[in-house]
């Protein structure tokens, strides 16, 4: 399910099978459905959950970023480029200097940050 800012991708065979919820770079807004403490603004939240099911290999890649990280890598998808190729490997400090060349370049919006990657299992 998701709410909130955060993007799901999965890799398999060097193509993304799934990115989920958004489905184009140009659907990313700035106002999320977010969870609050308001039961008014939740309500819209709710109406705007998004459900998604499938399976997952062993070697599939999991890349769930944070809207802002997220459109950028979904931009470079819809370009034909492979972005989770400079992924592997990342520490925090490739990471940070990423984020910041990339908001520095303009091609990616100055917002917060947040990346997860994962790999399937055999």
């Amino acid at each position: 399910m998701a709410v909130g800012d955060v993007c799901l991708f999965q890799i398999r065979a060097e193509e993304v099978i799934v990115h989920f919820p958004v489905q184009h770079a140009a659907d990313f807004g700035t106002t999320p459905p977010l969870l609050s403490s308001r039961p008014d603004y939740n309500r819209r939240s709710l109406e705007a959950l998004r459900v998604c099911a499938g399976e997952c290999w062993p070697g599939d890649l999991f890349v769930m970023a944070t809207d802002a990280f997220a459109a950028w890598f979904l931009h470079q998808v819809e370009s034909g480029e492979r972005p989770w190729q400079c992924l592997a490997g990342l520490t925090e400090d490739t990471f940070t200097a990423l984020v910041t060349s990339l908001r520095q370049e303009g091609v990616m919006r100055n917002d917060d940050v947040t990346l997860v990657l994962g790999w399937a299992a055999d």
